[in-house]
């Protein structure tokens, strides 16, 4: 789950740096509506810098990704104080509450399987002995891969821990497409039994 709960929030400016009004930190709107939504951010001046902010979104969280003050100037306008307890918080609940389950785009978006911007992720890991079914894994991926986001189309290495406390480390792996692969892998294990039976019973004879 990756997000910032609105009420942790609307303090942070005032309460963790000085002057807030001054170097820029606080609550920004986009100058444009996405999705049908105003897009809104947190915004705080980065300690020792004079024009870089680290940037926070309701649904994902904190960004990887600085912002330059031009870039943030540009693209948002900053939220004055006495709306931030009202309009500001009434953009952020509604961008955390829509993406619980669902990618920020709403009921416009025509991708598959679309977690862009989801707070809640739902995972499938495949572990144990993956290299073995490598080839399968990959083949039929590619095969499906137009069905699923630039994000899913690779196998990458992940981390989990269960509910039950359980860590397990495996590769991504889109859920739906394990039936698929878990049939192919009992053909080419079949094949390979029936060869190497083949090869047990030709090697048990004598030579004339």
């Amino acid at each position: 789950e990756k997000h910032v709960h609105p009420d942790s929030t609307l303090k942070s400016p005032e309460s963790t740096q000085k002057n807030p009004k001054k170097n820029g930190s606080g609550f920004y709107r986009a100058n444009r509506d996405m999705y049908g939504r105003t897009q809104v951010l947190l915004a705080f001046l980065k300690v020792g810098k004079k024009n870089t902010f680290t940037v926070t979104r309701p649904n994902t969280g904190s960004s990887i990704n600085d912002l330059e003050r031009d870039d943030l100037e540009s693209k948002y306008v900053r939220i004055v104080d006495d709306k931030v307890h009202t309009d500001a918080k009434r953009w952020w609940d509604a961008t955390y509450a829509m993406t619980e389950n669902n990618c920020m785009h709403g009921d416009s978006c025509s991708t598959r399987n679309c977690a862009i911007g989801t707070r809640n992720t739902r995972c499938c890991i495949v572990s144990g002995a993956v290299v073995p079914s490598w080839g399968i894994l990959e083949k039929t991926l590619e095969r499906h891969g137009e069905r699923f986001p630039k994000s899913d189309r690779g196998m990458r290495a992940a981390r989990a821990v269960a509910e039950d406390g359980t860590k397990v480390v495996g590769i991504r792996y889109p859920e739906e497409l394990l039936e698929e692969v878990r049939e192919k892998l009992i053909n080419e294990w079949a094949v390979r039994d029936d060869l190497l039976a083949g090869v047990g019973a030709g090697g048990g004879g004598e030579d004339d």
